[in-house]
């Protein structure tokens, strides 16, 4: 039987909500686990198995709210003086901005209201006017749960229905995203962690937004640099200015976990040095949330808690180090961004002049104790290692050799995507978190070679895509890239391609500041894979083969930061050769690859000795000559002088094959001559 639940389950759970099986025309119970401080929050295994249950799939649904959610449900039906406690509210505290409300009265006043709010905020169960009427609950993800369309009410037997903000009736549930933030006059009114006041005019609805309160006697006005109007150090609890700069990092925490907790480090900081109390424990409600935030399963890039730990101590040392190094001259969190960009926005945080360096300074033993004593391979293994984490990878090609393709179908393997497990019969392990994808070069083109490989639903909510050149100059702003990366929550980045996020790369300072942006987000552990091009060596051919690193475009320094380097170079009829020129182990691989763009499809053929090897065992007894062998890699319409080439390659890896003794000459046809015929022999 299909009811509310088995309707509603998996959009909601796609708008981001956290959805609950109810008994069948009823609210009350939820099944035991699901709710309260204690309960995990249902994830897609539960979800399944409760949508594969006809009790569940005919019954009514709710949702459990995210940790940075509120529900305001207001009862003004029935006699109940909910929309009197609301009137009430909205004229002490502000209007509430227009948002979505699940209901199943269409008064105009009943329902849930649903909003966003910063997170480790709580709030208690009930709104209570000054006048002490109620019918107002708050509803958050340890208290209660609300019950959503298309929900049965067990009394009436009406159905719950969404209301948009402007009154329309929706046939689907929004967007958690879409919600809008709860005014910061409603938050401090009725947070728990701080004394309620009563007047409007104490909370600006922009934290930020300088008040100006009448001055008591036992309080000192102060002028901070940049501020219009005084800010009161009212002795007994923590200044306004100091409730605001935290006010402002938790909204601002959502957006980027590392860049709000270095801005809000320094600027309390600041406040410290002109003497504004509450910074000490407003630091440490910031690093309670700061550590809550990154070291939650499935909030991207997840940090072990000793990393977290580090991280903000690097944080606050490089704040301290930055204030003492430049006594009063910085001015408050709000023009930071503009007024010392070094140090704040996205820049190398190891810079002299504040960040973090000296947090950044570890033991020597603890450092060799970091990982194992191999390169851990993301993109092959023990022996072939294409790709390594910690180390960047670069993929060069001319136009057309497949290199976008390649580097594609390494993304989708990272992201575990069924059917990219393996690439070019190597295995691919699989990242935390999101892919990121800068599609800078032809990104519709981009779209449509990856549209070949995969449908959009397998990578829904794992693939993050940025359109074009980065959005700040790299030369001057290396730290863009890793701004970009913490936005999207990734583990891994494909830059395609170098050309496109960096005008003249041949410039070595152009290539010193693309190789230190990518440097700072390998080193906030994530990896990086870029896309790239050969120079055109001249000649009367200027597609001849890139044989070293210097034949790369551009600066030497877009190379020295990567531990791996591949190119891939066209020998045939929709075949490429991948040749290694940068290892991380030291072993150096060499393979032929049939590339079809077409269908976005990239395989190993023959070329390397271990291909060569098995297609002389196809051949059997009778062998194979170097010519046949030849025109397997380069395909039937190859021309004169790839033919000759791919002899070449040919002749070389058998070489190897006859030097080991894994091939043999056929006897029989004199030794030198193109009728010579080489077979396997059985190991």
């Amino acid at each position: 039987m299909t009811g509310p639940f088995a309707a509603a389950a998996d959009g909601l759970a796609g708008a981001g909500w956290f959805p609950l099986p109810l008994p069948a025309r009823a609210k009350f119970p939820p099944l035991k686990g699901t709710t309260g401080k204690q309960a995990p929050f249902p994830d897609d295994v539960r979800l399944t198995a409760w949508l594969a249950s006809p009790e569940h799939r005919a019954g009514n649904v709710g949702v459990r709210l995210g940790d940075d959610q509120v529900g305001i449900d207001v009862d003004a039906h029935s006699g109940k003086p909910g929309g009197d406690t609301l009137a009430e509210l909205v004229g002490l505290l502000g209007p509430l901005p227009g948002t979505y409300v699940s209901t199943s009265k269409l008064d105009g006043v009943s329902g849930i209201r649903h909003y966003r709010i910063p997170l480790g905020v709580e709030f208690p169960g009930e709104l209570t006017a000054p006048s002490g009427i109620k019918a107002i609950e708050f509803i958050q993800w340890f208290h209660r749960y609300a019950v959503v369309p298309p929900s049965i009410h067990p009394d009436t037997g009406d159905q719950y229905l969404w209301i948009g903000p402007d009154g329309e009736l929706l046939d689907k549930p929004p967007h958690v995203d879409d919600l809008p933030d709860l005014p910061a006059a409603w938050v401090n009114y009725f947070r728990r962690d701080q004394p309620t006041l009563t007047t409007a005019e104490q909370f600006p609805a922009d934290p930020l937004q300088p008040v100006e309160p009448s001055l008591p006697a036992d309080t000192q006005a102060i002028e901070p640099d940049g501020w219009s109007a005084p800010i009161v150090l009212d002795h007994g609890r923590p200044s306004d200015a100091v409730d605001r700069l935290l006010g402002r990092f938790v909204r601002e925490l959502r957006d980027g976990r590392h860049p709000a907790a270095r801005d809000a480090t320094l600027a309390l900081e600041r406040l410290r040095e002109r003497g504004y109390p509450g910074v000490d424990a407003a630091m440490d409600t910031a690093r309670t949330l700061f550590l809550a935030a990154v070291t939650r399963a499935g909030s991207g890039n997840v940090r072990t808690a000793e990393q977290a730990e580090r991280e903000w101590s690097a944080m606050v040392a490089g704040a301290r180090t930055l204030v003492a190094s430049k006594p009063g001259t910085a001015p408050l969190y709000a023009e930071i961004r503009e007024a010392d960009p070094p140090h704040v926005s996205g820049q190398l945080d190891a810079q002299v002049d504040g960040g973090g360096w000296r947090g950044q300074l570890i033991d020597g033993a603890d450092w060799l104790a970091e990982g194992g004593t191999q390169p851990d391979p993301i993109w092959g293994d023990t022996s072939t290692m294409l790709a390594v984490r910690g180390q960047a990878t670069l993929i060069a090609g001319p136009q057309g050799a497949g290199k976008t393709t390649l580097g594609q179908r390494l993304l989708l393997g990272v992201l575990g995507v069924p059917g990219y497990g393996t690439l070019l019969g190597l295995p691919v392990a699989p990242i935390e978190g999101r892919a990121l994808y800068l599609a800078a070069d032809r990104p519709e083109q981009a779209r449509l070679s990856m549209l070949r490989m995969v449908c959009p639903e397998q990578v829904r909510d794992r693939l993050v895509i940025w359109k074009g050149p980065p959005p700040r100059d790299i030369k001057a702003n290396p730290g863009v890239l890793l701004e970009l990366a913490e936005a999207a929550g990734a583990g891994f980045v494909l830059l395609d391609s170098l050309k496109d996020l960096a005008v003249k790369l041949t410039d070595d300072e152009v290539g010193a500041s693309m190789n230190m942006a990518v440097q700072m987000v390998v080193r906030a552990g994530i990896e990086v894979v870029g896309l790239h091009h050969p120079r055109k060596l001249g000649g009367e051919d200027s597609m001849a083969k890139p044989r070293k690193l210097d034949d790369l475009y551009g600066s030497t320094w877009l190379t020295s930061g990567c531990g791996s380097v591949l190119n891939l170079h066209p020998v045939g009829n929709d075949v490429v050769e991948l040749e290694q020129f940068k290892s991380p182990n030291g072993t150096y691989a060499t393979l032929t690859l049939r590339h079809d763009p077409t269908t976005g499809t990239m395989e190993r053929t023959t070329g390397s000795a271990g291909d060569l090897y098995r297609l002389l065992a196809e051949a059997g007894a009778g062998g194979a000559t170097v010519g046949h062998l030849a025109r397997c890699t380069v395909g039937g319409q190859a021309t004169d002088k790839q033919l000759d080439a791919a002899r070449k390659r040919t002749r070389r890896a058998l070489d190897k094959l006859l030097e080991d003794g894994s091939a043999e000459r056929v006897p029989g046809v004199a030794h030198g001559t193109d009728a010579q015929r080489y077979r396997a022999v059985e190991l």
